[in-house]
């Protein structure tokens, strides 16, 4: 069982089992009952974390508050998708995977200076990154070239569909 005493945004459950049943329980009240995937046979080749739909110049009133579990909002003017993505990708870091592929909107306005945010906060997570463009980034939002624009600011275009070896365990 897995128990919450609080109303939560999101959190992060570790230790679980392969192959194992667990009760999810918020407050006292089973929300979801689920099983861990069964571990693949092999060793490990590489971890590859994902981040999706994270838009830089995205601003709402919803933005003034608590969330991405960093406390209260951000007060250096920053967007709030920017403090977001700042916190997924401190949480990567500390996963630390061979692989970073940022899926989708990347960019709210397809503009160079959202891709050169973007820029700043994921290239200090020291991990290679791939970007896939979203419909904000050149799909119905056509303002600069997704792929030069990721490539300028020393991200990987994943689009067209590239393979990135990993080194191979020893």
């Amino acid at each position: 069982m897995i128990d919450v005493d609080r109303d939560i945004g999101a959190i992060t459950v570790t230790g679980l089992e392969p192959s194992t049943t667990h009760d999810l329980v918020v407050n006292g009240r089973t929300l979801r009952t689920f099983t861990t995937a069964t571990r693949p046979a092999g060793h490990l080749l590489g971890r590859v974390a994902t981040l999706s739909r994270s838009p830089t110049s995205a601003r709402s009133p919803s933005a003034t508050g608590p969330g991405c579990g960093r406390g209260a909002a951000p007060t250096n003017g920053d967007a709030h998708p920017i403090w977001c993505l700042e916190a997924a990708a401190d949480e990567v870091e500390q996963w630390a995977p061979d692989l970073l592929v940022v899926k989708g909107d990347l960019a709210h306005n397809n503009l160079p200076g959202e891709y050169d945010a973007v820029a700043k906060v994921l290239s200090g997570i020291g991990r290679p990154v791939l970007g896939m463009p979203g419909n904000h980034d050149g799909g119905h939002v056509q303002r600069s070239d997704f792929a030069a624009e990721i490539g300028r600011v020393g991200l990987g275009p994943a689009d067209p569909v590239i393979v990135h070896d990993l080194a191979t365990p020893g």
